[in-house]
């Protein structure tokens, strides 16, 4: 069936894998047809027996395809060549063209900065290609690919793939042989943002922090929150948590005691920050409330 189907080398085997399995509706079809006579108890005890052992098996077959099987086809497909690099003087290299890399370079094309898009995913470049997003298809963790895409001339590079391991090994690549290279780092975790400064990264952006305060802003303000003092407790909010992550960054990984002690000194200390804020907003505005009370009275 698979063969008929056309599916890839890779896929047969899951196919087979998968279609080996039993379903839970043979549990009902088999007491239905015992009840109605089509089945004697026997034959029926025998096949609910078959399907629960199918189903059994099913993830055991499943771990070997993905460590057996796979790997074999893996070990024998062809490894697709980089693309010929034609923009090799460009100011910003760019690794990854995903959801958060493809914004950035966009944005950076559109105000005129040139920009190399490197990616490691073909499929993804095919994609946007068609688009009109252009990038080239290569591993940024190859010193020979980046030499190609001109790092050596380039001013800034910008890491967006979301494979923290990969992102980790860019990072040094670039500060052992392009040490003239501004790094702006996406990062997706906190650990990976501790791990990037670490490695003296300092230009760190987790990728869903600016969204959450943005949306908690409109929160606020949907809450009856005045627009600008939502605005101002987002603002002490990153400014806050920005100075917690790279204080943070710089304790031992194996203290786990002493980086829960922080973390609650930093979650009150924000608290505290922002209580602090508010009684200075609100003795402003009673200050200027009595301010126009007088000079109605005047």
């Amino acid at each position: 069936m698979s063969r008929y189907s056309r599916l890839e080398p890779t896929q047969r085997y899951l196919f087979a894998f998968a279609l080996a399995q039993g379903g839970e509706f043979a549990f009902v079809l088999c007491s239905f047809a015992t009840q109605n006579g089509v089945f004697t108890s026997d034959m029926a005890n025998l096949l609910v027996v078959t399907v629960a052992l199918t189903m059994a098996a099913a993830p055991i077959l499943m771990t070997i395809n993905e460590r057996l099987v796979q790997p074999r086809f893996a070990s024998v497909l062809p490894e697709r060549e980089p693309d010929e690099i034609e923009e090799r003087d460009n100011p910003v290299l760019v690794a990854g063209v995903g959801r958060f890399g493809h914004i950035v370079a966009r944005l950076l094309r559109l105000n005129g900065y040139g920009t190399t898009v490197l990616d490691h995913d073909a499929e993804q470049v095919e994609t946007l290609g068609r688009y009109g997003i252009k990038s080239y298809y290569g591993d940024a963790t190859r010193l020979d690919l980046l030499q190609t895409a001109g790092a050596e001339r380039a001013k800034l590079f910008v890491i967006t793939i979301d494979q923290e391991e990969q992102a980790l090994k860019i990072v040094d690549l670039i500060h052992e042989h392009f040490p003239q290279l501004r790094i702006l780092a996406r990062a997706t975790s906190r650990q990976h943002a501790y791990e990037l400064l670490r490695r003296g990264v300092q230009h760190v952006y987790r990728e869903t922090f600016a969204s959450a305060v943005d949306l908690s802003v409109d929160a606020l303000v949907a809450l009856g929150l005045p627009k600008h003092r939502a605005q101002r407790a987002a603002q002490l909010f990153r400014e806050h948590e920005d100075a917690s992550v790279r204080e943070m960054a710089q304790l031992d990984t194996e203290d786990m005691k002493g980086y829960v002690s922080m973390a609650r000194l930093h979650i009150a200390n924000l608290e505290n920050a922002l209580a602090s804020d508010k009684d200075v907003f609100q003795h402003s505005a009673d200050a200027a409330r009595d301010a126009g009370a007088d000079a109605s009275a005047s």
